[in-house]
């Protein structure tokens, strides 16, 4: 059985809590849509996995993928609680993803 909340220890100074997310079976999508995308209407099967319990900030994107790294704008707060870190290109979103994936 999974715990349901994982402390991840990055640095000395710095944990970010993954929480459990059960997985379940749920329908998905819409045969009337407007948009193709949404058609048909099919089963989705998830797998339990963990999700961050805060938004990423500014800490943990440095803690993670190294002040060099930062596109954000407003790059001058560290802290665990600062805001998230702005505007982020999608790849570097999935290199996050792909650093953190626990399941």
């Amino acid at each position: 059985m999974l715990p349901d909340r994982l402390p991840i220890k990055l640095t000395k100074d710095f944990t970010f809590d993954l929480i459990k997310v059960e997985g379940g079976i749920f329908w998905m999508g819409d045969d009337n849509g407007q948009y193709d995308y949404e058609k048909p209407v099919h089963q989705v099967d998830l797998d339990t996995f963990y999700l961050g319990e805060f938004p990423v900030t500014q800490g943990l994107w440095k803690a993670v993928m190294g002040s060099e790294n930062n596109p954000s704008f407003s790059k001058g707060i560290t802290g665990r609680w600062s805001r998230s870190p702005g505007w982020i290109l999608w790849e570097k979103k999935k290199k996050v993803r792909r650093d953190f994936c626990i399941t």
